[in-house]
């Protein structure tokens, strides 16, 4: 495919990816970003490209959408809901320490790690040896049994 050729369909497919961007992201500047990296990443392939380039296009944008969402940190206050607003003999704090001791103990790591210590998920994944998806998946596994056990102490009550 010619550097022309590539430049026309690029600009007749603009608008229908910069939509496809917005309806995952939740500003023009990130949609705007990522149909740049699609375009950028089509222009690096554009010797094996046959036209039209449209449905690996819009794939390609879905794809970096979903990508750049997840890799971006939404966090949200709650107010009076600070674990240093706590006291440090509050009975709560106590039972999930205890309940967090008897889960395995690299579920016990990863969850002290990222959510007492408040350490990123790379950081964990470096520290432990272990892949990023793989902490991720230990983090959620130590979770459900965390909320498993969780319940089982409130039935006790």
């Amino acid at each position: 495919m010619t550097d022309i050729e590539f430049q026309s369909e690029a600009e007749r497919l603009m608008p229908r990816l910069k939509a496809a961007a917005q309806r995952y992201m939740s500003d023009a500047t990130s949609a705007d970003d990522v149909v740049q990296d699609v375009l950028m990443r089509l222009w690096e392939l554009r010797d094996e490209l046959r036209l039209p380039f449209d449905a690996l296009a819009l794939t390609l944008t879905r794809n970096m959408c979903v990508s750049a969402l997840r890799h971006k940190h939404n966090t949200v206050a709650l107010e009076g809901h600070d674990a240093e607003d706590v006291p440090s003999d509050d009975s709560r704090v106590e039972l999930m320490m205890r309940l967090i001791g008897r889960l395995k103990p690299m579920q016990q790591l990863v969850i002290r790690l990222r959510h007492i210590s408040g350490e990123e998920m790379s950081d964990i994944a470096e520290m432990t040896g272990m892949s990023e998806p793989a902490v991720r998946k230990c983090l959620s596994r130590g979770r459900i049994a965390l909320r498993k056990l969780m319940l089982e102490e409130m039935t006790k009550l």
